[in-house]
């Protein structure tokens, strides 16, 4: 997410809910009515501001989780960001899954990065890759995939 010219301590607690929020389809009133009802503190047009910078996020999740493996992710899902991250392209997902070593259900969130635009089925790979050599111990055989946020990343000149 680019961050706005302003970034408090109160917008960088808030930002993951208010993303939770958005996908789960709440409206900007109702989802800070129920943050402030938590105990969370953030002035309205803060809240507002990030709210509406995660429109593009959900819709990201909702299309890719419905695309065939060969299709390229379409370039309007992503969301331009000056994060210098290592390639250009970047997929934040969450996979949900049964923890072989332990038997129990887990979710869990990774970074994969990709230099060209990757397809539907290059993130399924890539999340498999992942398991497969740096899951920190955890070895889950089959996943599921809940949640993907895509960023283009565009470094200034």
């Amino acid at each position: 997410m680019p961050e706005p010219e302003r970034w408090t301590s109160s917008m960088a607690q808030a930002w993951e809910y208010i993303v939770s929020a958005a996908k789960q389809g709440l409206g900007v009133t109702e989802s800070l009515d129920e943050y402030r009802g938590g105990g969370g503190a953030i002035r309205t047009q803060d809240w507002s501001t990030l709210f509406h910078r995660t429109e593009g996020l959900t819709e990201a999740s909702q299309t890719t989780l419905r695309m065939p493996a060969d299709m390229y992710l379409p370039q309007r899902l992503y969301t331009e960001t000056q994060y210098d991250w290592a390639q250009e392209y970047i997929a934040q997902v969450r996979i949900t899954g049964k923890d072989e070593n332990t038997g129990e259900w887990t979710s869990r969130w990774m970074t994969l990065e990709f230099d060209q635009t990757p397809t539907r089925g290059d993130l399924d790979s890539g999340i498999k890759d992942w398991l497969g050599n740096d899951s920190k111990g955890m070895a889950m055989l089959n996943f599921v995939l809940q949640e993907v946020d895509l960023y283009h990343r565009e470094l200034p000149e």
